[in-house]
Order: C-alpha cells, then structure tokens, then sequence
C-alpha cells in the first residue's frame, strides 16, 4: 500500500476508533493516526500505524497527519458544554476539511450522531427528517458540524460523508459499564412497561458501515443512518444484562410516576450524592417508539448489519468476563 493511499482516523483512543484502526490493520491498509499524547501513541505503533501528534483544535497541527492520505476518517468527538463542543465538533472538522482539501485528499468521513435529528422522531427516522439545532450540547454540536462541513465540503471540492449511528454497543463501550454497573447495583427503572424501542448498532457492524462510507463510490456527499437490523425493546436490553450480573429483571414504573421519582431523586441526589434510579436521559430513551431506518445505507452502501442483540451481548459479555469486570463463569474473581 503506498503513502498516498493512506488513511487518517482521529479519534482513535476511542470505542469505535480505535476498534477501526485494528479493522484496518487487519486489511493492511497504511494508515496515519492521530493522538494527543506520545503514550496514547505507542499501541498504534506496535499495530505499524503511523502516529502523529496533533489536535484537531490546532488547525497547525494538522497537515503532517494529512499529508500523504487518501481518505480521512473523523471519530474524534469532545466537549463538555456548547462553547467546547463547537470547538472539537464544529470547527474542528472544518480544519480537518480543510487540511484534507489542501493536501489532495479524496474523502473525508465524518462520524455524527443519530440525535443531530434531536430526540424527539417521527416513527420511522430516515434521512429526509430535518437536522435538530437545540437541545444539549453535544446533540446541537453535531447537527452544527454536519451543516458547517458539507458547507465547506462544497466549496473546497472534498467528498464529505456523514454516517450517524444510534446507540453503539460491543467490546470496551463505556456505555455497557454504566449500565451493567447501574443494573448490578439496581440501580434502573424501566420506564412504562419497558416496550420503548432501544435502536441499537454492535460495534463491528458499525465499522463495516464506516468502511463502506470511506470505500464506496455512491457514498460520495451523502449522510447515513445507521443500526442495527431491527430496534429491540429497552427490556431485552436491560434483561440482557441483569442476567450477566445474576440479578432479577429491572422493575417498571409507569411514566407520570417516573417523572415524580425523577424530580426527587434529582434533588436527594444533590444533597446526599445517592445514585439516583432514573436518569433524566432514561425519559427520552426508554419512551422512544421510533424505528431508525437503514434503507439508505442498504441500498447506495450494501450496509447489512450481521449481528442481533443476543449474540452482539454474548460476545460482550465474554469482554467482561476476560477483563475481570464480571466474575468468570463458574467462579469468582481472586482477591
């Protein structure tokens, strides 16, 4: 593989970065990487990645990574409140853009968000559903960046892809060990009778839709959704992972008496620190009936997601047991 058909993945400390860098290894694609400390460096060097330090914050430190890459593919994502969010999200990818444009890249990809639609769906969410420009931080920030980098996309004569996944579980999600913990700990409430629909993407079949957007030449311009085959009740969910934990299934309560809970709990949270059962975010998930749909994907991508919610927990959950987060099979952790 030569230099110039290299590709650039920022973001690649992260969940779904770096499980596309060891994908891309696997195909032994060239590829440059971008880090912020020489020590997040050093795992891609043992993978024979190329490793540059740089900030997408810091338009300067951006032209070694990109120079010498046919596509880039953005994963990198930040900010803990609106101001800093647009500064990663926003106009970091525009720099990103524009290092890419300038040094004779092909492609850029852009990793986004199912909620730059917001949270509040039709039934079925396709792409023709207009972006969202309020609501927190990191929904507003990604519909933001979406808008600004086709903008800048068509005028620099980039391609510019956008893939929005939903909610991504698998192998070293973050996700997972907040809510295995919340459940171990009983910690969850399933808000109504637990039938709101959860539209879920396991971690490999989002990386094979990431390699389409970068690899297929319909996907040029365009933004895709992305999920899993079918979305599942947040009951299945959460009883997936009560099993794991060798607890009951989470209780459910309905929704006016939910939101009770929730204002109390909220403020007894304040005072006392005691995690609280319902989080406000449990609301806008567990109440969802909305499907997400992939016939986009499908048909300009040939994106056709493999694994189901019980295999994608299987596999998770033999990630737990070997890392020593859930006791292993027939025994417990040594002290």
């Amino acid at each position: 593989m030569t230099a110039s058909n290299a590709t650039l993945v920022t973001g690649a400390t992260g969940f779904i970065g770096s499980r596309l860098v060891e994908r891309l290894r696997e195909r032994n694609t060239s590829m440059h990487v971008l880090v912020r400390t020489s020590v997040a460096g050093e795992r891609f060097r043992a993978l024979g990645c190329k490793v540059f330090l740089g900030d997408i914050t810091l338009p300067h430190s951006l032209d070694s990574a990109v120079t010498g890459c046919k596509t880039v593919i953005h994963c990198a994502v930040g900010g803990s409140d609106l101001q800093q969010a647009r500064e990663i999200n926003v106009e970091g990818t525009l720099s990103l853009i524009d290092a890419a444009a300038s040094l004779g890249v092909r492609r850029v990809v852009h990793v986004s968000s199912v909620v730059a639609h917001g949270r509040d769906w039709p039934l079925v969410l396709d792409e023709s559903a207009p972006l969202h420009f309020k609501g927190d931080h990191y929904a507003v920030s990604k519909a933001e960046s979406e808008r600004a980098g086709f903008e800048r996309a068509r005028s620099t004569g980039i391609e510019f892809v956008v893939v929005r996944p939903t909610i991504v579980y698998g192998p070293r999600s973050g996700r997972i060990l907040v809510d295995l913990a919340r459940v171990n700990l009983e910690r969850v409430k399933l808000i109504g009778s637990g039938d709101g629909l959860a539209n879920l993407i396991y971690l490999e079949d989002l990386v094979d839709g990431l390699l389409a957007a970068a690899e297929h030449p319909q996907a040029a311009n365009e933004a895709f959704l992305m999920s899993g085959e079918s979305p599942v009740p947040w009951s299945d969910y959460f009883a997936e992972l009560a099993r794991m934990c060798g607890k009951p299934p989470p209780p459910s309560i309905g929704v006016s008496r939910a939101h009770a809970e929730a204002w109390w709990a909220k403020w007894h949270f304040r005072f006392t620190r005691y995690p609280r059962r319902i989080e406000d975010t449990d609301f806008a998930l567990m109440c969802q009936s909305s499907a997400v749909s992939i016939a986009k994907a499908r048909r300009l991508l040939g994106f056709a997601p493999r694994v189901a919610l019980v295999e994608g927990m299987r596999r998770t959950e033999a990630w737990l047991r070997a890392t020593g987060f859930l006791a292993p099979l027939g025994g417990e952790l040594a002290a």
